[in-house]
């Protein structure tokens, strides 16, 4: 065995070694090919946002000059056919979509703000917009200064303070601003197909409550036809936009086909028609004693006929509407001379009688009917006069469907529809066996594609502060070797080499720094920054494979021979505690989302934090990658329904530095899936969470001291299985992203003993041993207590 002088002397040596490659030159070193290019932007100062109170006001290049289309605007509002005092402006399009086309981003035109969610409304003197905390900085960032932010859920500060019976008055919804803001007798203007049924009827039955400002909801739809005989205007937007000249048109993507044997577990006549012990869509509308069902939504539309393109950036979608009854299946398609090719025509069974498994009472084939998008809103009105059944109105539609289907002749004609939730959300929040095994294998490949990046942006990091070493982090000269932008461009490429990656499922969240505190941050040329060791960086990201599709997020800190700052390792770790403790959480039938949410919060609770978004959401497979009616969030949601095994949920807890500085996210799927437990309590049954996003976590940002024993446990299997699942698919134990991976997933030793009342907690890592007084640790060892025990002290080795 070595001698210890022995050992000391081969350290000196390997150090020496180091030091001489680390001051190589890059001509004297090998340097790899994605060093070469050197790119040399300046370092952004934080949250570059408007300023509205100098003169002249500030304005970040990000911003969009708005004048002229809000004059424009209200110039069409003043118009004698409707003399309008205010126009609400939807952020949505007539399938009310998370995500809209870019040709129905109306908000975005007339605003420049591109958030995902915002409700806007434009009177004669005044343009607002309500947002939530998520998109707060982006807004600052990309509204100019005839808009005013309005920020949903904080204190309004046109409020006097000091006024008793006003206290903490928050922020004003839309409909109560319209109300205390409008004139007497005002026209509020909208578009009905981009308003939802209950938010039509929350305005105006709030109108109507308050009867003495007698305000009045005004159907704005003009009838314009462009060049295209098809191509109708409804909207005043549009009609402005048109003229400008700069409004995008739909894409214009083929259908594909999603295989049911390899990809779905049933084929779209099986969903429809179903087997003697399925629950097929018929069935359902049967037990409602519906004759017919309106489908509008996007989603259920490519899941109900497993078809799948690209009209929607980010998501497998196309522009369809859809009518089930009991004797016909009708597919409105826009654009379907370019959506149907041969093998779409083959899938639907379009005028073969073998697709056609149903007969009605006169022996005529139940066959699928394609029809032109345009003719849906007509059709759904024929149909409510020809059918002598109730009409299935899902109250995901517009107002518009609504309107439809209720002709104002005849209240006979208006009883026979009624509103309910879409039988298709539960269809598909539960995943097939087929679905699941897809999502699986999906979450393998993009976990492997994930460590690829993380330790490619650590070596790059590396580099470029061995390159930058005698030049300051603000210096012009300081080269930069990678930026938010450049993470997204290189993990495209890895993706890329998947043959079924398909697209991302969102727009990945690439943020250094600063830009990390911004919940939903999205890096343009304008706000792309460097990326170093100095700070936290946040990726978020998720990709669509044939499969299933995916959503994660972590946090790194790439300086790490240097233990971080203690509240950012204490903020890191309460986070990680938050989302172990809701995966191993145990629950019960018929339990709602919201009813674990708090679990992923207590930890951070505890000292006093939170996060103002939701702790998770349903994923579609080849879908929706925030796929409802299931979700962890605080408050109730009138369209959640209790979670289910193999439904497909996020667990994304964090936390935001409330003066913006930085920001903490981690974030996996899980599948819900039997619980083990020795007891049965009534008949419910017992589930749990199976996790299947497979990515090692921070380990210098872990305050290990911190961590109960069953969240110790919890990490330690999960580790095993990141590096025997993953491990194998990044080569040998060399290269860097197996080496990245492998430090990261070492396991967590740890011994316990009694000495006292106070409990100890002793550290051991790579740079000494740490010694502090911690809750949780006596939290963690509390049965010692009870059975008596003197003393008291904990030990934990953490292996690296």
């Amino acid at each position: 065995m070595p001698s210890m002088r022995a050992c000391v002397a081969l350290i000196a040596v390997i150090l020496v070694i180091e030091s001489l490659l680390v001051s190589a030159t890059p001509e004297a070193r090998k340097e790899p090919k994605r060093f070469k290019r050197s790119l040399h932007r300046t370092k952004r100062a934080a949250h570059d946002i408007r300023n509205c109170e100098t003169s002249p006001t500030y304005l970040p290049p990000t911003v969009i000059r708005t004048e002229e289309r809000l004059k424009l605007l209200r110039d069409r509002m003043r118009e004698r056919r409707w003399d309008l005092d205010a126009y609400i402006i939807s952020n949505t399009d007539p399938h009310l979509s998370e995500v809209p086309p870019l040709r129905d981003r109306r908000q975005e035109f007339m605003s420049g703000f591109r958030g995902a969610y915002g409700t806007a409304i434009v009177t004669l003197d005044k343009a607002m917009i309500w947002t939530d905390a998520r998109y707060w900085i982006q807004a600052e960032q990309q509204l100019d200064c005839n808009w005013e932010l309005m920020k949903e859920g904080t204190i309004d500060e046109e409020r006097d303070p000091n006024d008793p019976e006003l206290p903490d008055i928050l922020i004003p919804s839309p409909v109560e601003w319209l109300l205390e803001y409008m004139p007497v007798e005002a026209k509020i203007g909208f578009d009905p197909r981009l308003m939802s049924i209950d938010e039509y009827f929350h305005y105006n039955l709030t109108f109507e409550h308050y009867e003495f400002k007698r305000l009045t909801m005004v159907w704005i739809q003009e009838f314009e036809y462009n060049n295209e005989p098809d191509e109708v205007f409804t909207n005043i937007i549009d009609y402005l936009w048109e003229r400008e000249g700069s409004r995008p048109a739909y894409a214009r993507e083929p259908l594909v086909t999603v295989d049911a044997d390899t990809y779905t577990g049933y084929t779209w006549e099986e969903k429809i028609f179903g087997y003697k012990d399925e629950r097929s869509l018929r069935w359902i509308m049967k037990e409602k004693n519906a004759e017919a069902l309106i489908i509008t939504k996007l989603d259920e539309v490519a899941w109900l006929f497993n078809l799948r393109s690209a009209d929607i950036p980010n998501n497998p979608f196309f522009l369809a509407y859809s009518i089930i009854t009991n004797n016909e299946i009708r597919l409105y398609l826009y654009d379907r001379q370019w959506k149907v090719n041969r093998e779409v025509e083959d899938h639907l069974g379009i005028g073969q009688d073998s697709a056609c498994p149903e007969y009605d009472s006169r022996n005529r084939p139940l066959c699928l009917q394609l029809r032109n998008y345009n003719d849906f809103l007509d059709d759904v009105n024929r149909l409510l006069i020809q059918t002598s059944g109730r009409i299935w109105v899902t109250n995901s539609s517009s107002i518009a469907v609504f309107n439809a289907s209720t002709p104002k002749t005849s209240s006979a004609l208006r009883e026979k529809r009624f509103v309910e939730q879409s039988p298709i959300l539960r269809m598909k929040a539960v995943k097939t066996k087929e679905e699941i095994d897809g999502m699986k294998n999906a979450h393998i490949r993009d976990s492997v594609n994930f460590v690829r990046i993380a330790s490619y942006i650590e070596e790059t990091v590396e580099y470029q502060r061995e390159q930058n070493k005698r030049i300051e982090p603000d210096d012009p000269d300081y080269r930069i070797y990678i930026s938010e932008l450049d993470v997204i461009k290189r993990l495209e490429e890895f993706r890329k080499q998947e043959l079924s990656y398909v697209m991302p499922s969102f727009q990945t969240v690439s943020a250094f720094g600063h830009h990390s505190a911004m919940v939903t941050y999205n890096v343009t040329e304008q706000s792309d920054i460097r990326i170093d060791e100095t700070k936290l960086y946040l990726l978020e990201t998720g990709a669509h494979y044939l499969d299933g599709t995916t959503d994660i997020a972590r946090t790194f800190w790439f300086e790490y021979k240097k233990t971080p700052p203690q509240h950012l390792r204490d903020q890191y770790t309460r986070v990680l505690m938050g989302l172990i403790d809701l995966s191993d959480t145990v629950f019960r039938t018929n339990i709602y989302g919201r009813e674990l949410d708090a679990i992923a919060r207590r930890a951070l609770w505890k000292n006093g934090l939170d996060y103002l978004h939701a702790t998770g959401h349903g994923v579609g497979h080849y879908l929706n990658v925030n796929e409802g009616p299931i979700g962890f969030g605080l408050g109730y949601e009138v369209s959640e329904i209790p979670l289910e095994r193999n439904m497909v949920l996020t667990n994304e807890p964090g936390y935001y530095s409330e003066k913006n500085e930085y920001g903490i996210r981690l974030e996996n799927v899980m599948v819900i899936v039997q619980a083990n437990t020795n007891y049965t309590f009534g008949d419910y049954d017992w589930n749990t969470f199976d996790t299947i996003s497979l990515v090692p976590f921070e380990k210098n940002l872990i305050d290990h001291t911190m961590l109960s024993i069953d969240q110790i446990k919890w990490l330690n299997t999960y580790n095993k299985k990141v590096r025997k699942v993953i491990g194998p698919y990044l080569g040998s134990s060399t290269t860097t992203a197996r080496k990245w991976l492998d430090r990261r997933t070492e396991k967590i030793t740890y011994k316990y003993s009694v000495s006292g009342a106070e409990t100890t907690v002793s550290t051991s890592t790579q740079t000494g041993t740490q010694t502090c007084f911690t809750d949780s640790a006596s939290r963690a060892l509390y049965p010692f207590y009870l059975i008596g025990a003197e003393y008291l002290v904990i030990l934990i080795i953490v292996r690296f």
